[in-house]
């Protein structure tokens, strides 16, 4: 239990450093698709490694390795990135996880013209342009 637990927080930290400097998952989804030669959304482990490599985030080879064995959950060696893209955008950054405890009305649907408000001031309070 201990090991899965470190897998997972190891696993979940690399996210969000991905997510952190990447920043637009679209960036990822291009990075991964100039490998995808057949255009099928599946790349081999290898392939992965080397597009992950690639985008300099700084992975030593021994983190990168770890973390593609945990990403190919089955041991088929072909990686599905277009999960994987959507995984990394729905991670949630220290950043995000405290905004969202700290703003509970964030989740309550009848309150989004105000959340809208909320996250427009904040973002622009904080330099963010919104998308």
């Amino acid at each position: 239990p201990d090991d899965a637990h470190e897998s997972s927080d190891f696993y979940h930290t690399q996210l969000v450093r991905i997510k952190k400097i990447v920043k637009d998952v679209s960036i990822l989804q291009k990075q991964f698709e100039r490998y995808d030669e057949r255009n099928e959304g599946w790349i081999s482990t290898s392939v992965f490694k080397t597009a992950l490599f690639n985008l300099n985030l700084g992975f030593s080879k021994s983190e990168l390795n770890r973390f593609t064995r945990y990403v190919d959950k089955d041991s088929n060696l072909m990686i599905d990135y277009i999960k994987f893209v959507k995984l990394v955008e729905d991670t949630k950054t220290e950043e995000e996880l405290n905004f969202l405890t700290t703003h509970p009305d964030f989740m309550k649907i009848e309150n989004f013209h105000i959340i809208k408000n909320k996250v427009t001031s904040y973002l622009q309070e904080n330099g963010i342009s919104p998308a």
